[in-house]
């Protein structure tokens, strides 16, 4: 009975790191833009200092892979929360001590190291939640999603009245603070057998090394692996992207101030957190290709293309409109990424062996650089350079060209999968009924 008590506890601090992560991710989206715009800074450089940890979590994913971190420790997850915590408290204060240029370099860094806190964080914290309950992996995903949603939920709400309330450095004091804290009590409070064996690093060699090398190559040449990652990776622009786009679009448009653009990012936030559950749970009765397709590449396509289309059809250049549209993408955004473990899983099974244990140690490795790579390319990219020269619709019309072209990929892929595994199956049921029919 104490070891499931146990059990549970753990799990539910380990959700509490990243309901953190969706605070402090989200909390400055409706004010960050526009004060450093009154600062001087264009968008591209807005993008380029938000984008700074993402470069971090690349880089970090590339060196777990290389190195071998599939068997992480509790301080690990611990170490990555509480660096989050104390780089958001530092960056809130830089614009109050340094001029532009320092300001520049100082956000820069500290964007940077927040991003390997992020990564230690993430790539910790997966697999010891999966492997509390390792036969719901679409589950546990699923309320990992929900946490860091409910994170996002409340963080730009909470953001604008404490921007509202103390001003710029106020809401990065209090969220890193919170961090800090939960991370100590998840040290202190998650038992190191809670993740069922995971806590067991072991040395790297050689020969480890060169055999991770090899297992890459490997995967970068199975085409239905990397376009799974691409479709997803296009897919986790979204985040990235609405963080930089929305609260500036919100004031030149519909004159919304920072102070109240946190309550039209919700729409998004609360969708991803609605849906997260139910594709879980269907995820792990077998629908995880289904809900990829459809609800994940499909509608985050379709979103952009109707924010996009906002410039010409006046009945989706509303408020309302654009809440809906978010809410849309919001229901694309987790379709990709809570099926997207057991999508890749699914394809490697059939693969040779070396393929199959590369995804089922690295998985979530792999969803982590996707989810990093997509926030890239929506913060630095879309929402830098694209938004800058093109405009807030021009840069949805250009986003849902991209989203649709990568979602076609792995769509026609698991497709004719799909249909040569049922023509499988009935050829093998006609052979079957032939044999019994036999005199």
């Amino acid at each position: 009975m104490l070891g499931q008590v146990s059990k549970y506890f753990g799990f539910v601090l380990g959700l509490l790191l990243y309901v953190g992560i969706g605070l402090i991710d989200t909390f400055w989206t409706p004010y960050l833009s526009t004060e450093l715009t009154k600062l001087g800074f264009s968008l591209s450089t807005i993008g380029s200092i938000t984008s700074a940890n993402n470069f971090a979590n690349i880089l970090c994913c590339f060196i777990f892979l290389l190195s071998g971190l599939s068997a992480p420790r509790k301080s690990t997850l611990c170490l990555g929360a509480f660096i989050m915590g104390t780089t958001c408290i530092i960056f809130g204060q830089l614009p109050s001590l340094l001029t532009k240029f320092n300001l520049l370099i100082s956000s820069l860094v500290a964007r940077f190291v927040m991003g390997i806190g992020f990564s230690f964080l993430w790539c910790s914290g997966s697999p010891i939640l999966v492997s509390i309950f390792p036969e719901n992996t679409g589950i546990v995903m699923s309320s990992i999603v929900i946490s860091q949603g409910t994170g996002v939920i409340f963080g730009a709400p909470l953001g604008s009245m404490l921007y509202s309330y103390g001003g710029y450095s106020l809401p990065f004091t209090v969220f890193g603070c919170c961090q800090i804290i939960v991370s100590l009590f998840c040290y202190f409070g998650l038992k190191e057998n809670s993740g069922a064996g995971i806590n067991k690093p072991r040395r790297r060699t050689n020969s480890d090394l060169s055999s991770s090398l090899r297992s890459l190559q490997y995967f970068m040449s199975d085409f239905g692996l990397v376009s799974v990652c691409i479709g997803a990776t296009a897919v986790a622009t979204a985040y990235s992207f609405l963080a930089i786009s929305v609260a500036p679009h919100l004031r030149n448009q519909y004159n919304v101030n920072s102070e109240k653009a946190g309550r039209y990012f919700l729409s998004f936030t609360v969708t991803r957190t609605i849906f997260a559950l139910l594709f879980g749970y269907l995820s792990d009765k077998g629908y995880s290709v289904v809900i990829y397709i459809f609800c994940g590449c499909f509608l985050s396509a379709l979103s952009y293309a109707l924010m996009g289309l906002g410039q010409i059809v006046s009945i989706f250049n509303t408020v309302t409109a654009f809440e809906v549209f978010q809410a849309i993408n919001g229901i694309g955004s987790v379709g990709a990424f809570v099926p997207f473990i057991n999508v890749l899983s699914s394809i490697s099974r059939h693969k040779n062996s070396e393929i199959e244990t590369l995804v089922s140690q690295y998985a979530f490795l792999f969803y982590f650089l996707c989810f990093a790579s997509g926030n890239l390319f929506g913060s630095y990219i879309l929402g830098g350079f694209i938004l800058e020269n093109c405009g807030f619709y021009n840069a949805c019309l250009i986003e849902s060209v991209i989203s649709s072209f990568a979602g076609l990929l792995p769509a026609v892929y698991l497709i004719m999968k799909q249909k040569q595994k049922y023509e499988a199956k009935f050829d093998n049921e006609e052979i079957v009924c032939f044999a019994n029919c036999e005199p």
